[in-house]
């Protein structure tokens, strides 16, 4: 007879082996964070609630309070790699100041350059914030609350009172927010050359502050029912909706915002996701197998293993990138990261040149996707829509060959 503790090993030898696939080597290396973080997922996903290995510590929980207090940091600020250990967020350009200043507080200590230990079990690691994210406008940065049911004039109420809780936009800034979230831009010719000069924060206002002021375009001049009411996702990025419109009859439309010059990459977790509850058939079996492909496995091992929808091109390029891999399985060198972005562009042409996509995500989806795009010079947004059955969509990567930047998977990309 198998004891309690016998079996219920055995189911989870059972479960690994299940889901062995899904992971490069053929089994999740605990030593990889990659792995890590889709291993949590797929319990999270398997148990119904969210799972990690490791609870944050007392002491990392009390330095976490520290830093936010001190330097009026935010949760965004912060990513667990373990229960102990914490990356910390911070401007580039302020990266050693930071450093220096954390590593005098009380109870903090420097171990090596940029990291710091507080008390006796808590690490924070003082990273790059990446100057894509650095004004803090998100929808749940500026006052909006989740998975509440605003009116418009709420809407709008909530988040000119959040602006003023923001300290990384200037009073110009503010200014002009508040009439992009009108739709009424009247700057001075002087202010709008302040606004245009940074580029950065434009790019940060098309892709993040447009969740906001899309939604409430699509209400006023698409759908034209005004008493709709407007709701964001608690989670900040829940799966292909950053807001959902919900009609004066109950209807609930499922809006996507992105920014006219591409912005966000769609990744196919959601898509997959909605074939679960159906009987869909793929009509072409490859398609199918690149979708899973790009899903389960991290950026590099995507690349290698869709390599064979190339041609000898992209197969050479395969083989000199597993080379570099065998030395640097990092890709710190930048003749290495060099070869993983000419492999990914390469690849990514060939199997568009091959594959149409658009027809699975007209199947599947239903959300309206808002696009909008923001005039460089005069800072003025104009919106267009993609309704559901519309759609063209393409492969796309937003890598590039610089290693200082984090590799992400190749998704897709919504031109229609």
């Amino acid at each position: 007879m198998i004891g309690k503790k016998e079996k219920k090993m055995d189911n989870i030898t059972k479960y690994l082996n299940r889901i062995a696939y899904k992971f490069p080597k053929g089994y999740p290396d605990m030593n990889n964070d990659q792995d890590v973080l889709l291993l949590e997922s797929l319990i999270s996903e398997a148990i119904d609630e969210k799972f990690v290995f490791e609870a944050p510590s007392k002491d990392i929980e009390d330095g976490i309070k520290v830093l936010k207090t001190k330097y009026g940091l935010t949760d965004s600020d912060f990513k667990e790699t373990s229960g102990k250990t914490y990356k910390v967020f911070v401007p580039k350009k302020e990266r050693q100041k930071y450093f220096d200043e954390i590593s005098s507080l009380d109870g903090f200590s420097a171990v090596q350059q940029n990291k710091v230990k507080y008390k006796d079990n808590a690490t924070f690691l003082i990273k790059p914030k990446d100057s894509s994210e650095s004004y803090n406008i998100k929808p749940q940065n500026v006052g909006i609350k989740g998975d509440f049911e605003y009116s418009i004039d709420e809407l709008l109420n909530d988040v000119k009172t959040g602006l003023d809780s923001v300290p990384t936009i200037s009073p110009l800034q503010k200014k002009y927010l508040i009439q992009y979230l009108d739709n009424e831009v009247n700057l001075t010719s002087e202010e709008q050359e302040e606004i245009s000069s940074d580029k950065n924060f434009l790019n940060q206002v098309q892709k993040n502050f447009s969740e906001i002021s899309g939604v409430i375009y699509y209400v006023e001049e698409i759908i034209k029912e005004p008493t709709s009411k407007i709701e964001f996702p608690l989670k900040g990025n829940e799966k292909l909706v950053d807001s959902y419109v919900i009609k004066p009859d109950g209807t609930r439309v499922r809006i996507s915002s992105k920014a006219k010059s591409g912005g966000n990459i769609v990744k196919p977790e959601g898509l997959l996701d909605s074939i679960k509850d159906i009987n869909y058939e793929f009509e072409n079996k490859d398609k199918e197998e690149i979708l899973n492909t790009i899903n389960d496995f991290s950026v590099v091992p995507v690349n290698l293993k869709l390599a064979k929808y190339g041609d000898e091109k992209v197969d050479a390029m395969k083989k000199q990138l597993e080379n570099a891999l065998t030395n640097d399985p990092k890709l710190k060198d930048p003749n290495n990261r060099q070869l993983q972005y000419n492999l990914e562009r390469e690849l990514i042409r060939q199997i568009n040149s091959k594959f149409d996509f658009s027809d699975i995500f007209n199947d599947l989806l239903d959300v309206v996707y808002v696009k909008t795009n923001t005039n460089a010079r005069t800072g003025i947004p104009k919106y267009s829509t993609v309704d559901p059955g519309n759609y063209r969509v393409v492969l796309q990567s937003k890598n590039t060959a610089n290693p200082v930047r984090s590799l992400e998977r190749i998704g897709f990309q919504m031109r229609g």
